[in-house]
């Protein structure tokens, strides 16, 4: 297993923190219980990915245990009971009664009963909309899910090579647990032999053959090669925020559109997922008047797709496809089940990326900002020392009203 400072640092950590909660253990309990609690991490557990991905699939569950189908006319008339007797004209500003919902509960289904046929026929017909409304949630929640699950799984299945090697990486595999327990069972391995081995394990290695080293130095690296990218990939990512509800299109992959899923900068990935064009349904009006021709013109979408949950296409595909031949759809709204639509238009990339605001700069890139500017006053006044005084003077009068202006700021927060 390939080494790095990172897990010694990790065992460095555990053992410090007994022996700062322990003061009083010997090297030989402190060695000990450090290498038992170094030993949990290498128990195997669910990560972070397996934990979200389960808590996704209870979710899902729980979703298509749900029938909205069992609502009924007699429900709707308990609901419209309860939010009369909760309103404040009905209760004339006196508070609810703590066995309110009981008494209601009790004595709406007699009532009910006694109603006219047409009273209830009237909240029959609420039930049957409240039943297509959940079920219409129902199917939308689930779409979501199943979407973010899909997305959790491409994450998952996706190797982060850019993440530090971790201790807990080395777990345990159900085989090695077994045979973990076959050792401690064994009689190979008394507490006498156990103690010697461990007081050897305690004592440093012996360094080295300087001839070892030698060729060890000598000997060639692998160093893998550079993953292809697109050179746009870096902004979209870093401007990632802006592009939700978008959609892009390649103009050398066959005019293909696809919609924006998640994208990170460390390191730089971007998901899409495939989309079809959908025709257009226009809607059926009576007459030709004005008003009748404006509601159709505000319910009409230019371009509509349909969304492809289950596929995932990486951004490296399109590693040798420049800025200029990506265009943008932004403004996609999410229609019933996986439809999108947008009334917008398509705008290239360049343009679409121009017209957001800056990204923000990170804490390194503010450090170099700040090299760079005392660097160019350093050469400044290499070159004309006669300066110094100028530029201490600017510096000073700079500070002071910044100062000025955070107190002015103070004080009418503070007036408010």
């Amino acid at each position: 297993m390939p080494w790095t400072t990172l897990p010694a640092e990790q065992l460095h950590a555990s053992a410090s923190m007994l022996k700062r909660f322990h003061p009083g253990y010997t090297a030989e309990t402190l060695t000990a219980r450090a290498m038992i609690l170094s030993l949990n991490r290498l128990c195997p557990r669910p990560n972070a990915d397996e934990k979200a991905l389960a808590k996704l699939r209870s979710q899902l569950d729980r979703l298509r245990a749900k029938d909205p189908s069992h609502i009924s006319a007699r429900q709707q008339y308990f609901k419209e009971l309860m939010s009369v007797a909760m309103s404040k004209d009905w209760r004339h500003g006196r508070m609810p009664t703590k066995d309110l919902a009981q008494r209601v509960m009790k004595g709406h289904a007699e009532q009910f009963r006694r109603c006219s046929l047409a009273f209830r026929q009237g909240f029959a017909i609420r039930a049957e909309a409240e039943v297509g409304r959940k079920r219409k949630e129902r199917s939308d929640e689930m779409d979501r899910l199943r979407a973010e699950l899909e997305l959790r799984r491409h994450r998952a299945s996706v190797e982060d090579e850019s993440r530090p090697l971790l201790f807990s990486d080395a777990s345990f595999s159900k085989d090695e647990l077994g045979y973990f327990n076959f050792l401690m069972n064994s009689k190979d391995y008394p507490p006498s032999r156990v103690a010697s081995l461990r007081r050897d394990a305690v004592q440093a290695p012996h360094p080295p053959d300087l001839n070892y080293v030698i060729r060890l130095c000598e000997a060639e690296l692998y160093e893998p090669d550079a993953p292809l990218r697109p050179e746009w990939l870096g902004k979209v990512c870093a401007q990632r925020d802006y592009f939700r509800n978008t959609a892009l299109k390649f103009r050398d992959d066959d005019g293909m559109v696809f919609l924006f899923g998640y994208a990170v900068k460390s390191p730089l990935h971007c998901s899409l997922a495939p989309l079809t064009p959908e025709p257009d349904e226009l809607p059926s009006y009576d007459s030709d008047s004005a008003i009748d021709m404006n509601e159709l013109a505000a319910g009409f979408r230019m371009h509509r797709y349909r969304w492809d949950i289950g596929q995932q296409v990486d951004c490296a595909e399109f590693h040798g496809v420049p800025a200029c031949e990506v265009e943008v759809l932004p403004d996609l709204h999410h229609d019933d089940g996986l439809l999108l639509s947008s009334s917008s238009e398509w705008v290239t990339l360049i343009d679409f990326l121009d017209s957001l605001p800056p990204a923000k700069q990170t804490a390194a890139a503010k450090t170099q900002a700040k090299k760079t500017e005392q660097k160019q006053v350093d050469d400044t006044l290499a070159e004309f020392p006669w300066m110094k005084g100028a530029i201490e003077r600017d510096a000073r009068s700079s500070t002071g009203k910044k100062t000025k202006e955070k107190d002015e700021t103070w004080s009418m927060r503070s007036s408010r």
